[in-house]
């Protein structure tokens, strides 16, 4: 029975990694490679990463270890929304990084917003 789940173990560690072939490149460019190899969908703006740089990146890792593998000098980071959607960010100022923290932010920016609309649209006097 424990080898069984040992087995199994090793199998879904295997699934998770992921074999990466990406050249030193500009940022964009990198960034939309890495989502293709990886098959995620990979969020960021382009001037946001205008002028940096992501370094080579070649071997098997997870897609959060290939991420920062492929970050590593650059002002950027990133965060994971989903099982498989991720978005680009400048640190420190990445947010909520757990699906969970994601959802609770969006609602407070909805209630925020909400609280903002109905103080602008208020007649000044």
């Amino acid at each position: 029975m424990l080898a069984l789940l040992a087995a199994t173990a090793c199998v879904q560690a295997d699934v998770a990694r992921k074999r990466f072939e990406i050249a030193r490149q500009p940022a964009a460019a990198g960034l939309n490679e890495f989502a293709r190899q990886a098959d995620i969908t990979l969020i960021f703006s382009y001037d946001l990463v205008a002028g940096a740089q992501t370094r080579a990146l070649k071997g098997e890792y997870s897609v959060g270890e290939g991420l920062r593998r492929l970050l590593v000098g650059t002002a950027l980071d990133y965060q994971q929304l989903d099982d498989d959607i991720f978005s680009i960010c400048r640190m420190p100022s990445c947010g909520p990084s757990s699906p969970a923290q994601v959802n609770d932010w969006a609602e407070q920016r909805s209630e925020s917003d909400t609280e903002w609309r109905k103080t602008s649209s208020a007649p000044s006097q």
